[in-house]
């Protein structure tokens, strides 16, 4: 995403081409150590100097040096940090696969918040959010859809952006409809891939 003038890129994995039309990053959110969220190969060579890198420890320590060095500090669930004007808060993201480690993101400037769920199922904290303007959440496999949608619809953010993972249409229509049964008011977006 481009915020201000500021790249940021979030859990960037595959093909360097498709982050070109952006130049190199600002700042880059990791938020697992698993290959469908940090991919080293993807990131080198594409980083600065001076990009800021926000990741909990367990993604350090899968990072090579030259990568690592562009840590500011290990950002661990409820860490803030501020950079380029705008405000990180790492939040908890749980799942049946992951592990207490993994985080997610608020973004926030000039009172508009994003929330990015990195791989999470529907937690309690994610629905104990408040004041989001849009979220981004992953339909990962395995997530309860219905426990996903009421937890989303208690965030009540303006946009709910959805990857599916595999773009599994299917899933996309089962939340969706569970989100209008809820709360019509979120406007639901697919994302273009996960």
């Amino acid at each position: 995403m481009v915020w201000d003038n500021t790249t940021i890129l979030i859990d960037p994995t595959g093909s360097q081409i498709q982050y070109a039309a952006y130049g190199s990053p600002d700042i880059v959110v990791l938020t697992r150590a698993h290959p469908d969220h940090l991919s080293v190969r993807t990131m080198i060579g594409m980083l600065r100097r001076n990009t800021v890198v926000l990741a909990p420890q367990a993604v350090i320590n899968e990072l090579p040096l030259m990568i690592s060095n562009n840590v500011i500090t290990p950002f661990e669930v409820g860490a803030i940090q501020r950079v380029d004007g705008l405000e990180f808060t790492a939040t908890t993201a749980v799942s049946e696969n992951s592990d207490q480690t993994d985080i997610g993101v608020i973004i926030e400037n000039d009172n508009t918040r994003i929330y990015l769920s990195g791989y999470t199922g529907a937690t309690t904290q994610m629905a104990g959010l408040r004041n989001i303007n849009v979220a981004v959440i992953s339909l990962s496999e395995g997530t309860d859809l219905r426990k996903m949608a009421r937890a989303a619809a208690e965030m009540s953010p303006n946009l709910l952006v959805v990857n599916a993972y595999g773009n599994d249409n299917r899933k996309l229509r089962v939340f969706r409809t569970e989100m209008k049964k809820l709360n019509r008011a979120i406007k639901v977006q697919a994302s273009e891939s996960f």
